[in-house]
């Protein structure tokens, strides 16, 4: 992995393992495509299977819920804008909480 991201990212990479771990791992699992890359990023760091799926198991129900709720809502408002506008900003908060965490 050193060799594809270059040492100076892969030390920036393992800083942040260290200091956000398994909270970054759930934090991540609301980002598109950064969920996906948190996978591999789970796997490189190490995690064990059954925290791996704990976490990531509980992050997704939380997401899901999340999304539950703002489609029930715009459902009852009838407003399709509103569940579209809603989707948009459910992963756009999540992508700050992350850059704020780094």
């Amino acid at each position: 992995m050193r060799n594809f991201l270059g040492e100076r990212q892969f030390r920036r990479a393992e800083a942040f393992n260290a200091r956000y771990g398994l909270a970054a791992l759930a934090a991540l699992r609301a980002v598109p495509v950064l969920a996906e890359a948190s996978l591999f990023w789970a796997g490189l760091a190490g995690i064990p299977f059954k925290r791996f799926l704990l976490i990531t198991g509980v992050a997704n129900l939380g997401i899901a819920a999340a999304y539950a709720f703002v489609g029930a809502y715009a459902l009852s408002l009838n407003s399709f804008y509103l569940a579209l506008a809603l989707s948009i900003v459910l992963p756009g908060t999540a992508i700050l909480l992350v850059h704020r965490i780094e």
